[in-house]
């Protein structure tokens, strides 16, 4: 479990709250499918203005942004379990422990 937590060093790891979107634009020359990074308020450094934004926009589904995007998310929603699973070990651990103590012997 420590080296598969290492690997994510420096790796991309989406904020809570992000969510990824996918959407359409219609083009004189047909319907081109997007994709936006969101989250519920301005966290990311912009390209252009002075202010942290609310969306990062990532091109299409083959864009390395995108990609690096959506395994970003799916690092952070692991990581996410991981802390449950641990918390949740550390009750039944606890609860081990009570279950011991409260014993006769």
């Amino acid at each position: 479990m420590h080296h598969n937590l290492n690997n994510l060093e420096g790796c991309y790891i989406a904020p809570g709250g992000c969510e990824l979107h996918h959407y359409n634009v219609n083009r004189p020359s047909g319907i081109y499918g997007y994709n936006k990074l969101t989250a519920p308020e301005p966290i990311f450094e912009p390209s252009e203005k002075q202010q942290k934004v609310k969306v990062v926009h990532l091109s299409h589904d083959d864009d390395p942004r995108n990609t690096e995007a959506r395994l970003g998310i799916e690092r952070r929603n692991q990581l996410t379990r991981v802390r449950t699973l641990l918390a949740t070990t550390v009750e039944l651990l606890q609860e081990a422990v009570n279950t011991l103590d409260c014993s006769v012997f």
